[in-house]
């Protein structure tokens, strides 16, 4: 399986930003600078975690390929609302969400694997906005057949 698969099933997870808000998603090619305040809350998947940062590892003989996917999801802007109380519990559900959603989709593709997981609640800058989010980056492992 190729990168864009994997991408192309991740994107497919639903995971809850409220108990009837499934966030919108961009995939790793339809990401634009800006992000107009309607389309929040929407996943922003990307192979990038910060500019600048690609992480792809070739192990061994080359059997299995392993790579970084980041999974952010962007609520609203911090400066919209009363702070971080309104979006206390929306992290929690969310981040218990994805989790479920990772353990439901843990093989990715037939030859693709979720290794490892980290889900981060926070505030993270989208084009010198800062928003409420919570960033999910994985460690995916594709185990190539012999050639």
């Amino acid at each position: 399986m190729s990168a864009v698969d994997v991408f192309v099933a991740v994107a497919a997870w639903t995971p809850t930003f409220d108990s009837d808000v499934t966030p919108k998603v961009w995939n790793y090619n339809q990401i634009k600078a800006t992000l107009p305040s309607a389309a929040t809350p929407i996943r922003i998947l990307s192979a990038i975690e910060t500019p600048g940062e690609f992480a792809f590892i070739a192990l061994g003989k080359t059997n299995k390929v392993a790579w970084r996917l980041v999974d952010l999801l962007l609520i609203r802007p911090v400066v919209q609302g009363d702070g971080i109380k309104s979006e206390s519990a929306h992290f929690v559900q969310y981040a218990d969400s994805y989790r479920q959603a990772m353990y439901d989709h843990r093989a990715v593709t037939s030859s693709a694997i979720v290794s490892s997981a980290t889900i981060e609640p926070g505030v993270y800058p989208w084009n010198d906005v800062q928003y409420f989010g919570v960033k999910c980056t994985m460690t995916i492992e594709d185990f190539l057949s012999p050639a």
